[in-house]
This record gives C-alpha cells, sequence and structure tokens, in this order.
C-alpha cells in the first residue's frame, strides 16, 4: 500500500525521522485506540530528546485522539463486526445507515455517515452492549502532558478538487492498478475497505470499467476532503495558511503561536519567568505574595489541598487562575468566574489627543484614590510595583489610569483600566490603552489582557482596539 497512500518516498524518509509509516500489516486488527496507545508511547519517547515534535495526517479522529484523547467503548464480540461487514458487502450502505437511525439517532446524525468504517463501529457498539453509541462519547478523557498547535494549509476547493483529480491521474500513471491487483486476495480486509482500493477492487471483479472506477476514486477522494476540512475547521484555534503563504511567514507566526501557549497558564509563567521575587511557591503551587496580587495557580500533578490551606493563612479570599483546583476538605466548595484571554497581535492605531504620563511614586495616592473608587477588585498595596502604570490628570486630579500585572518573558498583562465616574464617555481608556500596548510592543513584546465574559461594555471597547479572544479561562474563588 505504497501507491495508494500516497506514503512518503524513500528520498523524503530520508530528509527527516518518520515513525508509524509501513509499521502495520494490512492484516492486522488496528484501530484509532490503538493508534492513541501507540502514538503516546512514541511521544514519551521523543518528548526526552525533543521539545517540539510535528505530527502530520488527515484523518481528524486520529489528530484528536492522539491531542485530545479518545472516548473509551467496552470490549464486544468482534463476530458483530464480520457480521456488520458481511451485511455490508450483500446489502450496502444504506441498509446499516437504517439500522443505526433506529439503534441511535443521535450517532446517525453526528457521525461521517457516509463512512463505512464509522457507521459499522457504532453499530457494533450498539448492538454488543444494548446501549446508544453516543451514550459512551464524551465523557472524562486522559488528560495530556503536551500543549498542541492546530496548523492547517487551504486553498480555494475548486483548485483542492482539480489537486486530487490530477493526482488520482498520477497515481494510476505510476501503477495503482498493479499494487492493488497484488492485493486482490486480501480484498475483504478492514484495511482495504478504503479510498483508491475499493473502487479498483470493483474494476477487477468485472462490476466497472476502468474509466468508472478511477472516476469514483476522485468522487470520493473529494469528498473525504469536504469531511477533512468541516471537522478541521470545527477547531476555531486552528492557524490556517494559504497554500501559496511564504515559508519564512508561516515560521515566523507558528514561533509565536508556541510562544503564546505560555499564557493557557498565565500567573505560574509570570510566577516562573519575570516576578519570580514576588512569589510564594508551594513546589507545582505558585501563588503571588499577598500584598502584590490575590492570584496562584499550578501545574500537573500539584498538591493543590495543602498549598492552598497554607496559603489560606495568609489571605481570607484569593483566586486560581485556570484548572479546577482540589481543595481541602472543610473548605467551602470555590466559586467559578470565567473570563476571557484578549491579545493584541499588532499596534493599534487609535489616535491620542490628551496627555499621557507614566505614574511614580509620589503619584501612588492618587492611584489607589482612583482605583479604590472604580476599581477595588484584586488591586492590593503593591500591586502598582508589578509593573507601569498611566494616567491622564485634568485639574490635578487622575481622571483615567491602568497599569501592567503579569509578565512572562514574551507578553504582558495590561490590567486595572479604571476611568473616573465624572470623566467618562472621553475616550480615556481607549487612549491608554493604546499607549500602553505599544510601550509594550516596543519591549518586543506583546500585550495581552483579562476581562470578565458577561463585561460586554470593556470587551466592545477591546475589539475595536483590534484585542482578540485568545481562550475562556476560569478563575476559582477560594475562601476558608
Amino acid at each position: 500500500m505504497q501507491i495508494g497512500t500516497a506514503a512518503p518516498t524513500p528520498e523524503e524518509l530520508a530528509g527527516a525521522k518518520h515513525h508509524f509509516i509501513h509499521h502495520k500489516s494490512i492484516k492486522d486488527n488496528y484501530n484509532v485506540g490503538a493508534f492513541e496507545k501507540d502514538a503516546l508511547q512514541c511521544l514519551e519517547t521523543l518528548f526526552k530528546t525533543h521539545n517540539i515534535l510535528v505530527m502530520v495526517g488527515g484523518s481528524g479522529l486520529y489528530v484528536d485522539a492522539l491531542t485530545k484523547g479518545l472516548d473509551h467503548f467496552p470490549e464486544v464480540d468482534p463476530e458483530i463486526r464480520k457480521t456488520l461487514n458481511k451485511k455490508l458487502e450483500q446489502d450496502g450502505l444504506e441498509t446499516l445507515q437504517n439500522q443505526l437511525q433506529t439503534l441511535d439517532p443521535i450517532s446517525f446524525n453526528t457521525i461521517a455517515i457516509d463512512n463505512p468504517h464509522r457507521v459499522i463501529r457504532a453499530l457494533e457498539i450498539c448492538i454488543g452492549t444494548g446501549k446508544p453509541y453516543s451514550s459512551f462519547l464524551n465523557k472524562d478523557k486522559e488528560k495530556r502532558h503536551f500543549k498542541a498547535i492546530t496548523i492547517g494549509l487551504t486553498a480555494d476547493r475548486d483548485l483542492i478538487y482539480q489537486r486530487i483529480n490530477q493526482r488520482v491521474d498520477i497515481m494510476m500513471q505510476e501503477g495503482l492498478l498493479d499494487e492493488v491487483k497484488g492485493l486482490l486476495e486480501h480484498k475483504n480486509l478492514n484495511a482495504l475497505n478504503t479510498v483508491g482500493y475499493k473502487e479498483l477492487f470493483n474494476h477487477l471483479s468485472g462490476a466497472w470499467d476502468l474509466d468508472f472506477a478511477i472516476s469514483e476514486i476522485k468522487k470520493n477522494t473529494r469528498r473525504f476532503a469536504k469531511r477533512q476540512l468541516t471537522w478541521f475547521k470545527r477547531n476555531d484555534k486552528t492557524l490556517w495558511f494559504d497554500y501559496k503563504s511564504q515559508t519564512l511567514d508561516i515560521i515566523n507566526k507558528i514561533n509565536s503561536r508556541i510562544k503564546e501557549a505560555v499564557l493557557d497558564n498565565p500567573v505560574w509563567f509570570s510566577l516562573t519567568e519575570i516576578h519570580t521575587d514576588k512569589c510564594i511557591n508551594y513546589d507545582k503551587v505558585k501563588f503571588y505574595k499577598t500584598d502584590y496580587a490575590p492570584f496562584g495557580a499550578f501545574i500537573d500533578g500539584a498538591d493543590t489541598a495543602q498549598a492552598i490551606e497554607k496559603y489560606s493563612k495568609l489571605i481570607d479570599t484569593f483566586f486560581v487562575v485556570g484548572k479546577q483546583p482540589k481543595l481541602p476538605t472543610e473548605f467551602k466548595p470555590a466559586i467559578k468566574y470565567i473570563g476571557l484571554q484578549m491579545i493584541l497581535r499588532k499596534k493599534t492605531q487609535f489616535p491620542i489627543t490628551e496627555t499621557i504620563i507614566e505614574l511614580q511614586e509620589k503619584h501612588l495616592e492618587d492611584l489607589m484614590g482612583l482605583i479604590k473608587l472604580v476599581y477595588p477588585h484584586f488591586f492590593k498595596e503593591k500591586t502598582s510595583t508589578l509593573g507601569r502604570y498611566y494616567g491622564i490628570y485634568k485639574n490635578n486630579l487622575l481622571v483615567a489610569a491602568l497599569g501592567e500585572r503579569m509578565q512572562t518573558k514574551h507578553f504582558t498583562e495590561i490590567s486595572a483600566v479604571a476611568t473616573h465616574p465624572d470623566y467618562l464617555g472621553n475616550g480615556y481608556a481607549k487612549q491608554l490603552l493604546t499607549h500602553a500596548s505599544n510601550k509594550i510592543f516596543e519591549d518586543n513584546k506583546v500585550p495581552f489582557l483579562h476581562v470578565d465574559e458577561t463585561n460586554l461594555g470593556p470587551i466592545h471597547l477591546y475589539k475595536k482596539l483590534g484585542f482578540i479572544t485568545r481562550i475562556k479561562i476560569e478563575y476559582w474563588k477560594i475562601s476558608g
């Protein structure tokens, strides 16, 4: 199965180390669950010597299996699959589709219904367990200990279809028909019930002439490509590039996205990279010192309950940012808040007409007065020392201010955007945000901020300035 699977050439294999190429026989009973297990073991080995790995593939299910984890199903009698495969051969796919619609209408409406593998898999679970296939979906999955960035190449659909047709013609010229002839005695194997092989088996059996078989390969490949695009476009985090994009542009944007991974856990990396002297460290749990900020975070494997119990002796109320922590048994349940993490990837051009100054120690009393008036949340005695603060004065009164809070090597958070109630509507916040963001860009860093998802007014303002939502992030309010 070299030509029909478009396997890498010997030259390509020599140019970069590949894994899982021709590593299984067509006679092996191999599925996505086995792939998930094998691939995770492979990654565990490779991550010992490499920081970044590249997974290349077109099956969305297999990509999700590795990066997100699979739903796990009970073992069922393998005879069920044999019976269903025989039924497919004798009665056609529509009969199986109708059976699935009866047994599990949810799956009928959500899986790739024109894919025999998917239909048979859903049916064998329904029949073997007596429960709908869909009832086993979306359970808790095993956590991944790596970050995955999804990158896609795209083109106009007409061009994609044209390339598909050309590719099939080239495969035929390279000897696909002879390759299929050599596999004829194995045509009933599940591994060969795939595009490019099943159509030519129909030709070799006398059911179709060659031209029609080739046209069916092209049609079925186009359908598969359409399903691929639909699957991958469900992920709004995918970084898409036109296939004609310059290589350097792609590399730069991928590098930027890799750097952004630290923002998935901003408190942790701020305390790890820049604010190390402001950190209380409980092994895999870190908190800001209580006079700087009431925030903490943790990484996998942390004993959060023990750390939270210790930190709670220093401060009454605080927040763990990110994943839900385990609390000491005597604590009240944590209250969850959801924020938007927004990022600005290029300078904003909003005009600045006001005089903006960088606030110094002599302005601290004015800053604290404004903050207490309009933004008392999260602000502590030394919060203003976490970064630079900027303000606008009118008649010797500080009427608007903001500043920098969390910081990593490549990113700086803008926080405490505050405007005096008597001076709203003058565009001060916009100008301060523009000024602070551009200062951060001058430092060769990227500005980001956090805002409660229900705070629609500021969200609208940030979007107008060019901020986009990167992720939703959870805040867990904890009181002993």
